[in-house]
């Protein structure tokens, strides 16, 4: 987004240990920080996200895994520092947006995407609680291929009618890409998979998918591809595979 704003996280300080690494966990932190207000507060660490369902101490939480670690230190026990873990009350209000008065923006929040909101009195309102938040003014991202030339063939296909039947694209942390052979002919990419469960944010890809283009011929052979949402995108590389025609 443009002209945006994102919301600090913070810790406590203390060095903090999980129970485990799935399911239900108990936190523990080597000084007095917990209150039985953080009950229902969210908990980042090891790049993972724990709901706060219980407090026992100052020192001792109880919660649930929402989102599994994928970075351990370098097992489970091991001490997190200071540094690498925060914890967040929900809220559903985002403030401080005076500068984008009557502005519609696009919010990110927990690493889902929120319909449009018009900023009043330097606010906007989410319709769900969140801990994490990019609001700002939103635009769209677009890339086209220039006219396809086949590496190594004995003569040009600049011309020539072409296919693009499928395409392989590796991209880098991106997700919420739309493709077609023109912008107005534009498909999304279906980045949920049956690995990701509903209430989870899709993860970003590093990595590469493999997509079916509209069967339809023309002497281009170009490839759009758009982002269109408040979400990250850089792509690598693009291969597809062609027919050429006469």
């Amino acid at each position: 987004v443009d002209s945006g704003l994102s919301n600090t996280l913070t810790g406590r300080g203390g060095t903090l240990s999980a129970s485990s690494v799935s399911g239900s966990v108990t936190l523990t932190n080597s000084t007095s920080v917990f209150t039985l207000a953080d009950v229902g507060s969210v908990i980042r660490c090891m790049k993972g996200i724990v709901d706060v369902t219980g407090y026992t101490s100052g020192t001792v939480v109880t919660g649930t895994w929402r989102m599994y670690p994928t970075e351990l230190y370098p097992e489970t026990g091991t001490p997190i520092p200071s540094t690498d873990w925060t914890i967040q009350a929900p809220f559903t209000t985002i403030s401080g947006l005076d500068h984008l008065e009557g502005q519609t923006v696009r919010i990110l929040g927990d690493g889902n995407v929120f319909p449009d909101k018009v900023v009043t009195g330097g606010a906007v309102t989410v319709n769900q609680p969140i801990t994490r938040v990019v609001v700002g003014l939103g635009y769209t991202c677009q890339l086209q291929t220039l006219d396809l030339e086949l590496e190594g063939a004995p003569k040009t296909i600049q011309g020539k009618r072409k296919k693009l039947s499928q395409m392989t694209v590796k991209v880098a942390a991106s997700r919420g890409l739309s493709y077609g052979p023109a912008f107005d002919q534009l498909a999304e990419v279906k980045d949920r998979t049956f690995g990701v469960p509903l209430g989870i944010p899709i993860p970003l890809l590093t990595g590469q998918f493999t997509v079916n283009n509209a069967p339809q011929w023309d002497p281009y052979g170009r490839v759009c591809i758009e982002q269109a949402y408040p979400l990250p995108a850089s792509i690598l590389a693009i291969a597809p595979d062609v027919d050429v025609g006469n």
